[in-house]
C-alpha cells in the first residue's frame, strides 16, 4: 500500500525546488495530500518517518499536530485554522485526519528528497528572518554532523557521500537560544519506503521510561567511543521544571536555560525533544544536526533528564528534555 501511495504522491506533490508560498491560516494542498497518506495508513507515522512523507508532499516545515477526527468535528471543536496552515482528508465513513503547522519561516529551493549515493545537492533558502542569524547544519548517516555556509550566490551544496537519510536543519538565533526552523531529510540511495523502514541515518532509539532514555542516550555515547554521562539528581529536577515550563507554555523556548539552578559559571546544554511516546521524543533529540551534535560532545560529563505532558486542542504529546553539563553538578 504504501509502495502504491508514493507513486501516487510523487506525481501530486509539489516539484522538487518548486517555491512553496502557504498562506497563513489557510488549507495547504500539502497537507492535504500529508492527511490523505496517514488516512490511508490507518496510523500516524513516528518521528523521522512523518517528517519523510511530510516532504513528498511537498510541506517544507514540520507539522504542529496530526490527529484522527471528523470533518464536521473540525470547526465543533472550535478549529478555525487561525495562525496555522492545515490540511484535511476524509472517508466516506466520515473518518478523517487533521495536520496543523506553522506557516514555514524557513523554504528550500532545489532541494530534493531523494539522490543517487555519491550525488551533489546544491540549494537556496528562502526566508523572512535575518539571513546573517540563520544556521544550517547537517547530520550524516554516520551520525557526523557539518555546518553548511552558502557561496557569494546563495547556493548551499552538499555531497551526499554516504548511503543513508542525511538530516538538513536551519535554525535561528534568537534572545532566548537557538530555533530550529527548518527540519528535512534528504535520501541518498535509498528509497521513500527504505526510509518508512529501517536504515542508516533512521534514529529510533527504543525507551519507555526515563531510565531507559538516559540508557539509550549512554548507548549512543559508547558507540562513537565516549564515556557515559554521570546520572545527576539536580539535573534530573532541573530537566523536570523546564519540561513543566514547556509543557505549559505551549511552545519550546531555551529561555529558561539562563536561570536553571547550577552553580555560578558552569557550562550547561538543554535539548529538547516532543513525541508521543519518549522514543519518539527522544528520536527527534538525536534527528535534529545541532542535538545531535551536542549530544555526542566530549565537553559534557552529566546528564539528567525530565518529562512532561503536554496537552493540545488537538490531542497530547511527551515533551522530553536533557539537561547536560561540565563536571558532577
Amino acid at each position: 500500500m504504501l509502495c502504491l501511495l508514493c507513486i501516487m504522491l510523487a506525481s501530486s506533490a509539489a516539484p522538487s525546488g518548486e517555491p512553496l508560498h502557504p498562506p497563513a491560516g489557510a488549507r495547504s494542498s500539502a497537507l492535504d495530500s500529508l492527511a490523505s497518506v496517514i488516512l490511508e495508513l490507518g496510523s500516524i507515522p513516528s518521528g523521522g518517518r512523518l517528517l519523510v512523507l511530510s516532504s513528498l508532499c511537498g510541506w517544507p516545515a514540520r507539522t504542529t499536530s496530526v490527529s484522527f477526527t471528523s470533518e464536521s468535528e473540525l470547526w465543533v471543536g472550535g478549529f478555525s485554522g487561525a495562525g496555522d496552515s492545515w490540511g484535511f482528508a476524509g472517508s466516506p465513513g466520515g473518518q478523517g485526519v487533521l495536520v496543523t503547522s506553522l506557516t514555514p519561516s524557513c523554504i528550500p529551493h532545489g532541494l530534493p528528497l531523494e539522490v543517487g549515493t555519491g550525488g551533489r545537492v546544491g540549494f537556496s533558502l528562502e526566508t523572512s528572518l535575518d539571513p546573517a542569524l540563520l544556521t544550517l547544519s547537517v547530520a550524516l548517516p554516520d551520525d557526523s554532523v557539518l555546518v553548511l555556509n552558502p557561496d557569494s550566490a546563495g547556493i548551499y551544496v552538499l555531497d551526499a557521500v554516504e548511503r543513508g537519510v542525511y538530516w538538513i536543519e536551519a535554525s535561528n538565533a534568537t534572545a532566548s537560544g537557538p530555533e530550529v526552523v527548518m527540519l528535512l531529510p534528504l535520501l541518498s540511495g535509498v528509497t521513500v519506503q527504505d526510509a518508512m523502514g529501517k536504515c542508516m541515518g533512521m534514529r529510533e532509539p527504543s525507551a519507555w521510561t526515563l531510565a531507559e532514555v538516559a540508557s539509550a542516550f549512554d548507548s549512543i555515547r559508547t558507540a562513537h567511543g565516549l564515556e557515559p554521562a554521570r546520572r545527576s539528581a539536580l539535573l534530573d529536577s532541573i530537566a523536570g521544571c523546564r519540561a513543566s515550563d514547556i509543557a505549559m507554555a505551549g511552545r519550546v523556548s531555551h529561555s529558561g536555560l539562563d536561570s536553571i539552578a547550577l552553580p555560578e559559571g558552569l557550562p550547561a546544554a538543554e535539548n529538547i525533544g516532543r513525541g508521543r511516546t519518549f522514543s519518539e521524543a527522544l528520536s527527534m533529540i538525536l534527528t535534529s544536526p545541532a542535538h545531535l551534535s551536542s549530544c555526542l560532545s566530549t565537553r559534557w560529563e552529566s546528564a539528567g533528564w525530565g518529562a512532561r505532558v503536554q496537552v493540545e486542542r488537538d490531542g497530547w504529546q511527551v515533551v522530553l528534555v536533557g539537561i547536560m553539563c561540565e563536571g558532577s553538578p
